[in-house]
Order: structure tokens, then sequence, then C-alpha cells
């Protein structure tokens, strides 16, 4: 009843977002399924278990590179909270679990946003979070935009 009722509570601040810059990317890379933790980065994903990429890419250092995460999908994606959609979200979700450990190329918007959060905090072993956040996330609308590389 608490992840229900926290889902609602992530929705409602979906619906208020701002500032979305969708910019269509490629990307090859693996995917994983990380668990929720006490980040930003699960925040950002609306306090759930979440999928993403992990990709390489260049580092400062020539010759060198590094690996970075690029989360896929969030239930903070206003996109998402229409009924429909979160049919589409969980369909997506399910479906990703297919690719768990797999190198794939995909194809997804890349999504920014930026909101202010009034002081909440959901226990109390957690920080409480507040003012300005700015999240980012692959928004992959279809399975269909998944290949192998």
């Amino acid at each position: 009843m608490k992840k229900l009722l926290g889902l609602f509570y992530f929705l409602s601040l979906a619906l208020a977002q701002t500032d979305a810059q969708p910019n269509k990317a490629s990307f090859v890379g693996q995917i994983i399924l990380l668990p929720w933790t006490m980040t930003l980065e699960s925040y950002c994903q609306a306090g759930s278990d979440y999928y993403a990429l992990l990709i390489e890419v260049e580092s400062e250092v020539k010759g060198e590179t590094k690996h970075q995460l690029l989360a896929i999908n969030s239930l903070r994606d206003g996109f998402f909270a229409e009924q429909e959609g979160m049919k589409l979200w969980q369909e997506i979700y399910e479906g990703l679990a297919g690719y768990v450990d797999q190198e794939i190329s995909i194809s997804a918007e890349m999504i920014t946003k930026s909101f202010s959060q009034e002081e909440h905090c959901p226990n109390a072993d957690m920080s409480c979070i507040s003012g300005p956040i700015s999240c980012a996330w692959l928004r992959l609308e279809t399975l269909d935009d998944i290949g192998l590389p």
C-alpha cells in the first residue's frame, strides 16, 4: 500500500514538471537493473528499481574510456503519467528484463526535467530532499527501438 501511495505522489509530481528538452540519441551499451537506493538517481526514477544502459564514453585522458549509466524511463516523465502511458511504461519495464546483461543498441530521447521539490522525507532513514532538482533519463517509447549492436 505504501508503494502505491508513493507511486501516486510521484505521478502528481510528474504532471507539475517543467523544462522538457527531448533529443533523439542512439547508444550502445549493456542493460542493467538497478535497485532503489537513497540517492538522487533513485529519486529521479520515482523511488523504484529501474533499468539503465551502461555505456562507455571517452575519458578526458587520451586513449582511456570510462563508464556512464543512463537511466531508462522514469515515472517522473509526464509522458507516462497518462493511463495509456502507464500501461506502456509497464510493458517496456517488463520487456527490458529480457535484455538484462546483454549488449544492445537503443534509440531514445534524452529527457531532462527540472522542478522544485518542497521538503519531503519519505521515511526517517532517508535524508529530506528539497529545492531545485534536475533529473535526466532516456525515454524509450517502444521495445522496437532496441536492437543488437
